[in-house]
């Protein structure tokens, strides 16, 4: 550092340096007030957990919760709330909330016609002592059996798995889920030599058809060119051309069939 750049910083006052790294300043306030409250997400937490499914990402509803508590902070106003804790506590509460709304497959229609048919089976049970059929719930509901069933769909619970989970959580086998579920894309070693074994099959046949036959199959499902273009390079007529088509085709699928049935 030069001597010019020195004096320069020498005449530096703690005034004129930025809030962000002087001590003393409301951010220094502002996060040791963040890092003093910061318990109490884990503890709202701990208290919502219990109603959570256990798909529940607990790491990203304890980031809502931190985000909460630093929207509180910031916006806390003594004149309006008495108990700072109490602010902290309702904006952690409802950040998380919203992020399990966010998270939540199900729309609020769905959940208001599930609670909905949960308390019709309680309130016809009551009165006849046993389980409600479906024209009685309906009934109860005012609605027909069929919107019951439609109901019913829209209102089944999504359940999710974590792909990284075991197989078989009551065994001791280490095998994640991913790893049971079937590749679409994967094709067996069986499969792959079979399919090869029939073009190998196809291509010798293929070569044992009449020269025009082979002609025609090449020019139409190598080349792309239509019977009529064929037509006009034999010098025949479309129909004759499909006829020839139609013949060979007729071969090889006999050969197919026969190399099936071994």
């Amino acid at each position: 550092m030069t001597a010019h750049s020195l004096a320069a910083v020498a005449e530096l006052s703690p005034d004129s340096l930025s809030p962000v790294y002087r001590p003393g300043t409301a951010t220094d306030e502002r996060n040791e007030r963040i890092e003093r409250f910061l318990p109490l997400v884990a503890q709202v937490l701990s208290k919502i957990r219990r109603t959570l499914p256990p798909h529940a990402d607990i790491d990203e509803l304890y980031s809502a919760g931190v985000t909460g508590l630093i929207s509180a902070v910031e916006r806390f106003d003594p004149s309006q709330a008495n108990s700072f804790p109490g602010y902290v506590c309702l904006r952690v509460r409802g950040a998380i909330l919203d992020e399990l709304r966010r998270l939540d497959p199900c729309s609020r229609s769905s959940r208001s016609r599930s609670r909905k048919i949960q308390q019709a089976i309680l309130e016809v049970e009551q009165e006849l002592g046993r389980a409600p059929t479906d024209r009685e719930l309906s009934a109860r509901l005012k609605i027909s059996v069929t919107e019951l069933e439609r109901w019913r769909e829209i209102t089944t619970p999504v359940r999710l798995l974590s792909l990284d989970a075991p197989v078989d959580s009551e065994s001791d086998s280490s095998s994640a889920l991913h790893e049971a579920i079937a590749d679409a894309e994967h094709t067996c070693v069986r499969d792959r030599m079979e399919h090869q074994e029939l073009l190998d099959l196809l291509t010798d046949r293929m070569g044992a058809l009449p020269e025009i036959q082979q002609r025609v199959l090449s020019m139409y499902y190598f080349d792309g060119l239509r019977f009529a273009e064929i037509g006009e390079v034999f010098d025949i007529t479309e129909t004759r051309v499909c006829q020839i088509h139609k013949e060979a085709v007729r071969k090889l699928e006999r050969v197919i069939r026969s190399a099936r049935q071994r």
